[in-house]
C-alpha cells in the first residue's frame, strides 16, 4: 500500500512537472525592443530569465524591492529599469530565494531563475550572471508582461555611488557614526530627535541623492545593529538634519533613525 502511494505521488509530480504554465507575454514589438539591450540613461536595467523547460506548469513569482513585478513560466524573462542603488529581488515557488544586487546607471544586469526539484513542486534559486551569458539566454526567452507599474518618486534621482551594506563598523546598538564628529552632547542629541522636517516622503535611501554615503552608511548600521532591515527609507529631511525608517520583525515596530550630519542616533 506505502508504495503504491509513493508510486502515485510520484506520478502526480511527473504530471505536475510537464504541464505549462499559463503568463501574460508582452508584444512582440516590446520583446524586441527589450533585445536590443540600450542601457537607459541614469537608470539601472535589469533581466530575470527562466530559460529552463523543468518545472514548466508551474508559475514563480517576482519581486523587486518587495514589489511583484510578473510570474515567470519557462523560456520567459522580465525587464525592469531601475534607479541606481541597492535592490533586493526575491523568487517565490516552494522556497523563497533571494538576490541583492548594488546597481550603477548606465549599467545592465542579468540574474537566472535557475528552477530546481522541490518536495512538492519545483523550487527556484537566483544567479547573477554575466552580460555574454545573460544576453544569450534573454535572446531564446520571450519577455512578459510587468505588473510593476508603480512609478519611483522623482526624488530618487540617480547618484553615482553605490552603497554597501557592510561597509562601517558599528559602534553601539544606538548611535553610529562613519566619521570623527565633535562629542555629543544633551543638546545635540535635544536637537537630533526634534528635527522639524522641512520636506517630507518615503524614499529608498541608496537611491535619494540627498543622502551622502557617509550618513547612509551611519544609519544603515543602526539599522542592522537592531536587526532590522538594512533597505532603509528616507522619511524627511532638514537641511543637514535627515530621518529614516527601517522594517524590523514583525513583533518590532518600525525603527526610526534621526542623522544631523554624519551623527546618527535610534529614536
Amino acid at each position: 500500500m506505502t508504495r503504491k502511494l509513493l508510486m502515485t505521488a510520484l506520478l502526480l509530480g511527473v504530471l505536475l512537472m510537464s504541464g505549462c504554465a499559463s503568463v501574460q507575454r508582452a508584444s512582440r514589438s516590446a520583446d524586441a525592443q527589450a533585445k536590443l539591450f540600450v542601457p537607459t540613461t541614469g537608470k539601472a536595467t535589469l533581466y530575470i530569465y527562466r530559460n529552463e523547460i523543468f518545472g514548466s506548469a508551474i508559475k514563480m513569482p517576482l519581486l523587486v524591492d518587495g514589489m511583484a513585478v510578473g510570474d515567470t513560466g519557462p523560456k520567459t524573462y522580465v525587464e525592469q529599469v531601475l534607479p541606481p542603488g541597492t535592490h533586493v529581488i526575491t523568487s517565490k515557488t516552494e522556497n523563497d530565494s533571494t538576490l541583492t544586487l548594488y546597481t550603477e546607471p548606465g549599467h545592465t544586469y542579468y540574474v537566472w531563475q535557475e528552477v530546481k526539484m522541490g518536495m512538492f513542486v519545483a523550487r527556484s534559486k537566483l544567479h547573477s550572471v554575466d552580460e555574454e551569458t545573460g544576453r544569450a539566454a534573454v535572446n531564446k526567452c520571450s519577455l512578459i508582461e510587468s505588473s510593476n507599474t508603480t512609478e519611483y518618486p522623482a526624488s530618487a534621482r540617480p547618484v553615482t555611488a553605490v552603497y554597501p551594506t557592510d561597509s562601517a563598523a558599528r559602534t553601539d546598538s544606538s548611535v553610529a557614526e562613519a566619521t570623527p564628529a565633535p562629542e555629543v552632547t544633551p543638546s545635540t542629541v535635544s536637537a537630533v530627535t526634534t528635527v522639524t522636517v522641512a520636506e517630507s516622503g518615503d524614499v529608498l535611501a541608496s537611491s535619494d541623492i540627498r543622502v551622502s554615503p557617509p550618513v547612509f552608511t551611519a544609519a544603515q548600521n543602526i539599522a542592522a545593529s537592531r536587526q532590522c532591515d538594512r533597505m532603509i527609507h528616507t522619511t524627511g529631511v532638514d537641511g543637514t538634519r535627515i530621518q529614516f525608517a527601517a522594517s524590523c520583525a514583525a513583533n518590532q515596530p518600525t525603527l526610526h533613525i534621526a542623522c544631523d550630519g554624519a551623527r546618527c542616533t535610534a529614536m
